[in-house]
């Protein structure tokens, strides 16, 4: 491995299990519903302006109830889950549920918008 690939890695690992520790925190002090709001809307203000800045408004061509029942389903209801059990067990086992069940939330959350068919398989 590269020399400079080591330290993207590394940022990788530090911003991520960064976070994690940010969770723990946040809801050792707070409710943790509340935590996972004001993470939503802040990470939500912050990537709407690096999108305005870098002009990628236009590759976005889809309509605005569309991104808010995606911003529901998708980011408020898995990150309350997650906040919610991070204030109940260690953030390590958080973080692996979180992972293990992404792929099941991600089929249900595609299923509710129709572009998913669940099946069995052949």
């Amino acid at each position: 491995m590269r020399t400079d690939l080591r330290w993207w890695f590394a940022a990788l690992c530090l911003f991520w299990g960064g976070t994690w520790l940010a969770v723990k925190v946040g809801v050792s002090q707070s409710p943790p519903l509340l935590v996972a709001c004001v993470r939503a809307i802040v990470s939500g203000l912050a990537m709407t302006a690096i999108a305005g800045v870098a002009h990628v408004g236009h590759v976005l061509r889809v309509g605005r109830a569309r991104i808010v029942l995606v911003a529901l389903l998708c980011v408020t209801v898995s990150f309350a889950a997650v906040f919610w059990g991070t204030a109940r067990l260690s953030t390590g086992v958080s973080a692996i549920a979180n992972n293990a069940t992404m792929p099941i939330g991600l089929l249900l959350f595609g299923c509710l918008l129709r572009e998913e068919t669940a099946s069995r398989g052949q």
